[in-house]
């Protein structure tokens, strides 16, 4: 498994892990939240040099797994931090999912990163997610709650 940024060759699989996370994790009771064409719609701005944020897992030459989010400075503490926005890694490779996210978060580290913010989908695999990233050393900091006005 190698860990890259985004990069054009890439980006007919990017497009394929988000139809597979709009499915897999998006369609279970928050599907009208999220639309799989907005999303794909939003990745075809990557196409080219930008690569800001987008870590992907490759494996065999392929992208079988996604992490991508925004840096954002802390109004809180000034601090440098990455927030997720969408983190997905195929079924069948989710066994790489471990040394993934700590690829990344040692490459966040090296670029001066002080704090990463990962998401909990509400939805029925939350629970396993978040013992997850408890195992990791996450810990939650606060709930958001939405609903369409």
């Amino acid at each position: 498994m190698n860990l890259e940024t985004y990069d054009d060759k890439y980006y007919d699989d990017i497009i394929h892990l988000i139809e597979q996370f709009q499915k897999d994790a998006v369609s279970e009771g928050l599907g009208e939240l999220f639309e799989a064409k907005t999303m794909t719609d939003h990745f075809k701005q990557f196409k080219g040099p930008r690569s800001d944020g987008v870590f992907l897992m490759v494996i065999d030459g392929v992208c079988r797994g996604i992490l991508y989010g925004v840096y954002v400075k802390s109004v809180m503490t000034d601090k440098q931090m990455f927030q997720e926005i969408i983190w997905y890694v195929l079924k069948e490779y989710r066994d790489h999912t471990r040394p993934f996210l700590e690829l990344v978060e040692n490459r966040l580290k090296s670029q001066g990163i002080n704090d990463m913010i990962l998401i909990v989908l509400e939805n029925a695999k939350a629970n396993k997610l978040k013992r997850f990233y408890e195992s990791k050393g996450y810990r939650p900091i606060e709930t958001h709650m939405i609903r369409t006005l």
